[in-house]
């Protein structure tokens, strides 16, 4: 039988060991936050500029006390960027990313501008493809954002002449109405 005697000087090795082992862990944690909030601020402040620049807004509604929007940006560069602001008369937003159709970062926030302290992180994928592509346009990201407004308004100005060419089709709008009523095999 072995008898292990501890003395006071080993017992305080041991918690010196113990309480260096915690502050590295401790510093190595705020160092990863820091670069995890520092990445998002980035992401997050190009969505709001992309979307509010070049998205298309989907849903708007004027409550009594707030005003709820949503915008989307889809397929842009393999990202789709959405936000859904103003929830709630007392703020509320959402920030959602998806790469190639799949969520990669979704983020709730009581105020904006997104700041770290109150966020609620959903979703975060760390596969580090998206985030590189990612980074490199919000590297970038006064030249991504002229291109994003430019098909912008080159969808715009497609709209835009569709609704002329109906407006001088008189019969465009009964066209689309026996259009729909055969597919819904009506008879006229």
């Amino acid at each position: 039988m072995i008898l292990c005697i501890q003395t006071k000087d080993s017992l305080k090795m041991n918690e010196y060991t113990r309480y260096s082992q915690t502050a590295t862990e401790a510093q190595e944690l705020q160092k990863k936050i820091k670069e995890r909030e520092k990445l998002l601020i980035k992401f997050l402040n190009f969505t709001l500029e992309i979307l509010k620049e070049a998205g298309t807004e989907t849903y708007y509604h004027e409550h009594d006390f707030h005003t709820n929007s949503n915008k989307e940006l889809v397929d842009f560069y393999g990202f789709s960027f959405y936000g859904d602001f103003g929830q709630t008369e007392h703020g509320g937003n959402d920030i959602k990313i998806s790469y190639r159709k799949k969520p990669v970062l979704s983020v709730y926030s009581q105020d904006t501008p997104f700041t770290p302290k109150d966020w609620r992180v959903k979703i975060f994928d760390n596969n580090i493809t998206w985030q590189t592509m990612l980074f490199t346009i919000v590297e970038k990201k006064k030249t991504y954002i002229a291109k994003a407004v430019s098909l912008k308004e080159k969808g715009d100005k497609k709209e835009q002449k569709k609704q002329e060419k109906e407006k001088k089709n008189p019969w465009a709008d009964i066209d689309i109405l026996r259009k729909k009523a055969k597919a819904l095999h009506l008879t006229i």
